[in-house]
């Protein structure tokens, strides 16, 4: 699709938005009055935005492959500078923030944290084992492990919000490695009690209640073929009152 503003778009559609592998040609013109710094971008998209795994273009000459969030950098990622120096590491709204390390054109390297695109001194990154098979990186806790924080473990899977006592606790954010989502409520370290917006691997959508890891209570579920249905569930089951909706008809259920 060419856009009116000479910006282009090839790739995966569903209901008419961006989903799935695709190619996104921005605006190039170099009198562009919007000064969009982005040239050319290669990867995943979802909900009509950029998200995902992808490899970004700059005009300035930067590349940067990695995951994005509408558009931004945001965890694992590599930047690679227009003068040849690289980062490997994690990204936190569009800066280097975390643990990472840089490779400079010269072979020098430095590894460590980074806090707003800056090496900070005072902010620690430190291992942790919880048994014997995993191993997992805490990055912005205090010593109690309390307040606002974000976990990073090795199998690729990624936390981010409120901790009491070295567990989640509270609103955060899960995100596991093969880009589901869980955006709730967090209770003695358990990930599913609370509203959620789970996107499966599948392309299967639900938006409502969660408890002890499975649907219970009101929730949409949207499937991948285009129906949808929102009623009552009980671990992970239809339950009680609800209504199909079917690409051709609608189906209610009591």
């Amino acid at each position: 699709m060419k856009y009116k503003n000479k910006e282009v778009y090839i790739g995966e559609w569903k209901d008419d938005k961006k989903e799935g592998k695709g190619t996104f040609i921005f605006n190039n013109n170099k009198d562009d009055p919007l000064g969009i710094p982005e040239k050319k971008y290669i990867g995943q998209f979802k909900n009509d935005e950029i998200n995902g795994e992808g490899i970004m273009y700059y005009k300035n000459g930067e590349i940067y492959k990695g995951m994005m969030i509408n558009k931004i950098k945001e965890g694992n990622g590599e930047l690679l500078y227009k003068n040849g120096d690289k980062y490997i590491g994690q990204f936190k709204g569009d800066n280097r923030n975390c643990g990472g390390k840089i490779i400079y054109r010269n072979g020098e390297e430095y590894e460590g944290i980074w806090e707003d695109d800056e090496i900070s001194e005072s902010k620690r990154m430190k291992k942790y084992r919880i048994n014997l098979d995993d191993e997992y990186i805490v990055c912005y806790l205090n010593k109690k492990y309390n307040r606002e924080g974000e976990m990073i473990y090795k199998n690729g899977n990624k936390y981010e919000g409120l901790w009491k006592e070295g567990k989640k606790e509270g609103k955060g954010k899960f995100i596991y490695y093969n880009n589901d989502e869980f955006n709730g409520i967090f209770k003695n370290n358990k990930e599913y009690e609370g509203d959620a917006y789970i996107y499966y691997e599948n392309r299967d959508v639900y938006n409502g209640h969660i408890e002890n890891g499975l649907r219970n209570g009101k929730g949409k579920m949207i499937y991948n073929n285009g129906d949808e249905y929102d009623g009552k569930w009980k671990d992970d089951k239809k339950n009680g009152e609800g209504e199909i909706f079917h690409t051709d008809k609608q189906e209610n259920l009591k």
